[in-house]
């Protein structure tokens, strides 16, 4: 079973309600419908946790001292929570407008950066760590000018985690 690892821009109430609401419901159509309104950025492609994310942090750290050096840490609060193997937690206001207020230029070193810990084999550039950062900025300036929240998102095999 692989993972999914999405950051969602929301309101945590409407976005929680959004999932809790799934779990009562099949009309998964309608639900995936809704939750595509939401601004994401997909981190879903083969990443050790926490290893990856921590290195995430540590690489963003790089232009902002304020990132803490563990993705942990960024937690705020759990709001939704499927009892199996899905989560959805808050992240610290903090991260999210830290990323989002990073220059174009400082984003994209970052993102290289961090592509630069994969074993790729295609150019950096177009590999899905780069682009997935440049993906959480696009959210993480949305959840900053909207007065918005940076939301966590995680499916898989509890046995993956190791925090």
């Amino acid at each position: 079973m692989g993972m999914t690892i999405e950051f969602y821009s929301a309101e945590p109430q409407e976005i929680q309600a959004l999932f809790s609401a799934r779990s009562e419901s099949e009309d998964f159509d309608r639900f995936f419908e809704e939750l595509g309104s939401y601004p994401v950025a997909d981190f879903s492609f083969h990443l050790h946790i926490p290893e990856d994310l921590d290195s995430l942090c540590q690489t963003v750290r790089k232009h902002n001292a304020l990132v803490p050096p563990t993705f942990k840490e960024l937690y705020v609060e759990q709001i939704w929570f499927d009892g199996v193997s899905e989560s959805l937690t808050l992240l610290d206001q903090t991260f999210a407008q830290i990323v989002a207020s990073m220059r174009a230029s400082d984003i994209e070193q970052a993102a290289l950066d961090w592509a630069t810990t994969f074993p790729y084999q295609e150019p950096l550039q177009q590999t899905p760590a780069y682009t997935s950062l440049l993906q959480l900025r696009a959210v993480a300036l949305d959840a900053a000018t909207r007065n918005r929240s940076l939301l966590f998102y995680v499916e898989g095999n509890p046995a993956f985690f190791r925090w």
